[in-house]
């Protein structure tokens, strides 16, 4: 069962990441939104990078078996690919 604080704080988050518009005097609000965006955008990183770099270790495990250190290789190039597809897909 979900607990009522943890509801209540999903539903304030979602109101806060969708609402963009602000009026005079609220930039405490928007500072506080941009340092959530910050937030989300770092754990998106760290996410990606972990699911991205454990499906490489296991391709490279299960077809290059002969590497020695696929685990630097896997998780790299992981984090590298999330950087270079997050900036493509980010909105101007």
């Amino acid at each position: 069962m979900i607990s009522k604080r943890f509801l209540i704080v999903s539903l304030l988050s979602i109101v806060l990441f969708n609402n963009h518009c602000y009026a005079e005097g609220q930039a405490g609000i928007s500072e506080i939104i941009n340092f959530t965006n910050s937030i989300f955008v770092v754990v998106r990183i760290l996410v990606f990078t972990f699911v991205g770099g454990m499906i490489l270790r296991f391709i490279l495990k299960k077809f290059k078996t002969e590497i020695s250190n696929r685990n630097v290789i896997a998780f790299t190039a992981s984090f590298l690919l999330t950087l270079l597809i997050m900036i493509i897909t980010e909105k101007k």
